[in-house]
């Protein structure tokens, strides 16, 4: 290799420029008034070279760790999803034999109980559940189980849940949750519930609220997040709002009312907003949990544990206390509505 000379634009030694000369097993340090030479010990450089392109392209090529993504398809070895993107998926398969050797123990049937009687059970099977896996794999804690069996633990659960405590309503909302044409919602919310420690209730809970239970979801958003880059497709929404936020984001503002809510005094507004388009369902739920996770205003949620009641109240409006993710005021005590009438914090761990 030949000999690189370069006359450093900006650094100068005594008034006077400095030339630096760089070779394969030496550095030189040359200014007007002496030359510093340095060698190197070419094959530690050419390991030391050879290790940091290894671990540069172990770190691009290093496999994509899904939890589970339910629009996958696999043909010839190959997982690429509805948008055609192929996803390099290292699943521990050897370890499926492993998890296929844990006993399902089916509910037993249960007649005229109790809410409180139905929690009971519903809790004491899970705890079973949890107790197996942990046990059989080694594991302190639920999340640290290998990928599938927190899956099929996940998903022993969910049934669990859907026979123990769902099955016990008849209504839209049970639908939605049982509902797996698109994404298993339930089985979802409790694998980013141990990815990214957000509650599963407070999860679903949200799904329902900004899906009308289901009945309008848009683009795959199932969350109502906003798109602020685009004012492509824009859906009219209700914003609750001061009379200083009125004027000054008054250009964007449709119509607007007093409401019931004092201290400050708030009114409704119709603001026309973009929101965000999935390719899939999943990929939404997996936004939820980014957004609520590296948003900096979010951060005191991380605090609270898997108290539900807690994440409601700071989801809610930054008027009453919360961390502004809706502006209805009410939008914690209807997390929580849906939450109670439904046992979903059953699921929370």
């Amino acid at each position: 290799m030949k000999e690189i000379k370069v006359t450093l634009p900006i650094v100068k030694h005594r008034g006077l420029p400095v030339r630096v000369r760089l070779g394969l097993d030496h550095f030189v340090w040359e200014t007007q008034t002496g030359i510093i030479y340095y060698t190197f010990n070419k094959w530690l450089l050419t390991a030391t070279l050879f290790l940091l392109m290894a671990l540069i392209y172990f770190i691009k090529s290093k496999p994509e760790q899904i939890t589970r993504v339910y629009n996958l398809v696999q043909k010839d070895g190959i997982f690429t999803d509805e948008a055609g993107k192929v996803h390099d998926i290292d699943f521990p398969y050897s370890e499926f034999d492993q998890v296929n050797n844990i006993t399902e123990q089916k509910p037993a049937e249960k007649l005229n109980l109790s809410n409180e009687e139905l929690r009971s059970s519903f809790m004491e099977q899970k705890h079973q559940l949890i107790y197996r896996y942990k046990t059989t794999f080694e594991a302190n804690r639920a999340e640290q189980l290998p990928v599938e069996a927190l899956l099929k633990m996940n998903k022993e659960i969910s049934e669990l849940f859907i026979t123990e405590i769902l099955n016990q309503f008849d209504d839209e909302v049970v639908a939605f949750f049982k509902n797996t044409d698109e994404i298993y919602k339930i089985e979802t919310a409790l694998m980013e519930q141990a990815k990214y420690h957000i509650p599963a209730s407070i999860k679903l809970a949200q799904a329902v609220i900004a899906t009308n239970y289901g009945k309008q979801i848009t683009d795959n958003n199932y969350f109502s997040i906003r798109e602020n880059d685009s004012k492509e497709n824009q859906r009219t929404v209700t914003e609750y709002l001061t009379q200083e936020q009125i004027l000054k984001y008054k250009e964007f503002i449709i119509s607007y009312e007093p409401t019931k809510y004092k201290k400050p005094d708030l009114f409704a507004c119709k603001i026309k907003q973009t929101f965000k388009k999935y390719y899939s369902p999943w990929a939404s739920f997996r936004d939820h949990s980014t957004y609520l996770t590296k948003t900096n205003r979010f951060t005191p949620l991380f605090t609270l544990g898997n108290n539900y009641k807690e994440w409601a109240k700071k989801l809610s409006s930054p008027f009453h206390g919360g961390l502004g993710y809706s502006t209805n005021p009410d939008y914690g005590n209807e997390l929580i509505t849906v939450i109670e009438k439904y046992n979903l914090d059953l699921l929370d761990h």
